[in-house]
């Protein structure tokens, strides 16, 4: 999909090339943290559909993160983030995108597997997440990590 766009004073705009058809158009306004603004679509299937959009920075996720997963189970884990991806050493395969969390933590009782979200402050994690082998495999539930 190409873009173009333009800044104009406190305003961006953005227009996609077509895509199956379909022109999708956005103008809002930046700021160091936020992006808001409204997008429609001009043409193709969904023409005429518009709304709001906003968005927001989220911060690194790197450092140590803590938190309970069960009443007798705390995790604490060192997260590196790079531009798509968190590495959880020795974990693997463990990424984010926007607030979007998937991770792979190696543990000694087995790999626990973590999906979820982080919020704008960057410093929570909330989500489900399952044991996979070791003496714990198959446990499963909510939980909430906390940047430290």
């Amino acid at each position: 999909m190409t873009l173009t766009g333009a800044i104009t004073g406190n305003s961006l705009t953005i227009t996609s090339g077509a895509v199956n058809g379909q022109v999708i158009s956005f103008t809002g306004t930046p700021t160091s943290t936020t992006l808001s603004g409204t997008y429609t679509i001009t043409v193709g299937c969904a023409g005429g559909d518009h709304g709001n959009v906003s968005a927001f920075k989220v911060p690194s996720v790197t450092g140590n993160w803590t938190g309970p997963f069960t009443p007798s189970t705390t995790v604490t884990v060192a997260l590196t983030q790079t531009p798509g991806s968190i590495t959880s050493p020795p974990g693997s395969g463990s990424s984010i995108i926007g607030i979007l969390v998937y991770a792979e933590i190696n543990t000694s009782n087995g790999q626990m597997v973590f999906t979820g979200t982080v919020n704008q402050s960057g410093d929570q994690m909330t989500g489900n997440y399952s044991v996979v082998g070791g003496s714990c495999a198959g446990n499963t539930g909510t939980g909430t990590i906390n940047k430290t």
